[in-house]
């Protein structure tokens, strides 16, 4: 509650939007009105992502459609419908369109249910953003918020400047991770229910490969482990106790793996940074000025 206080009087010393949002186990969605409609979209936000669109909103709210090309490849893509949001910023890349995303390719996925797309790059880009995962608001900033040195993190980017990423230092070895808010898992009810922590069992996560969980169980037995923890097989859990970036720290961060790590295909960063390290913090990331800064409960 003194965090959510601070950070408010904080944001207050700068312009900037809030936009209607909604958290659900620790993940962050924008939900803008459909224009002349009582319909909000349910907007998943993913620095690490293109953004899509499912293709059942598409069809239902009958959105205009085009073909872009996108990593080499032409892609159906469609466009927001018209919004009922003042201020609400557009989508900029590839001309406003976002990919279309199958039903049928996470119809069962659990971390897909009841959302209408992914809001990525394309709409991230060229701003400054405020995620506050402990007052639950999301902010558009127009000019950078203050914050101390001391919870500042540079951040590096691809050669297109579209996807964020720090070092962290975890047990002494710095590790390139990939800034990554989306970064979710679907825990199976019993493991959920173990670990009690009053989080639904689909919410926010970080990721790393297969190799590195292994590594780190095999030289820290003591650190908290869950082997088989999701509704897909290949998911399991270790919880680490400290994790540094700069210097800000981030405590018991759980990191999961993945299904034949497949969010790890072609990329080169070591692991994927997510909420689980930061849903204790007022989170900013400016893309115009290349840094991040976490204002972080004790």
């Amino acid at each position: 509650m003194l965090l959510a206080l601070a950070f408010s009087l904080s944001a207050a010393m700068v312009p900037h939007t809030e936009l209607p949002s909604a958290f659900d186990g620790d993940r962050a969605f924008v939900m803008p009105r459909v224009a002349d409609s009582r319909r909000r979209l349910v907007l998943w936000v993913d620095t690490d992502g293109n953004g899509f669109l499912r293709s059942n909103a598409v069809g239902e709210l009958h959105l205009q459609t085009v073909t872009i090309l996108d990593k080499g490849q032409t892609t159906p893509a469609a466009y927001l419908p018209s919004l009922d949001e003042r201020g609400f910023p557009p989508v900029t890349g590839n001309h406003g369109a976002l990919p279309i995303l199958g039903g049928a390719n996470v119809a069962n996925d659990p971390i897909f249910a009841g959302i209408d797309g992914q809001l990525g790059w394309s709409w991230l880009s060229d701003r400054i953003w405020t995620i506050d995962y402990v007052g639950h608001h999301i902010y558009l900033d127009h000019t950078a918020p203050p914050y101390r040195a001391a919870d500042r993190v540079a951040l590096s980017f691809d050669r297109d400047h579209r996807y964020p990423a720090l070092d962290v230092a975890i047990d002494g070895k710095t590790y390139h991770a990939a800034l990554d808010t989306a970064a979710s898992i679907a825990l199976s009810s019993r493991v959920s229910s173990s670990l009690n922590d009053g989080l639904p069992p689909v919410r926010a996560a970080s990721f790393i490969p297969r190799r590195t969980l292994d590594a780190w169980h095999a030289s820290h037995p003591e650190w908290t482990y869950v082997a088989d923890a999701g509704t897909a097989k290949g998911v399991s859990l270790i919880r680490v106790p400290e994790v540094r970036a700069n210097r800000v720290t981030f405590h018991d961060v759980w990191f999961s793996t993945r299904p034949d790590d497949d969010v790890f295909r072609g990329d080169t960063v070591d692991l994927k940074l997510g909420p689980s390290a930061f849903a204790r913090c007022a989170f900013t990331i400016d893309y115009v000025h290349d840094a991040s800064a976490f204002e972080c409960a004790a």
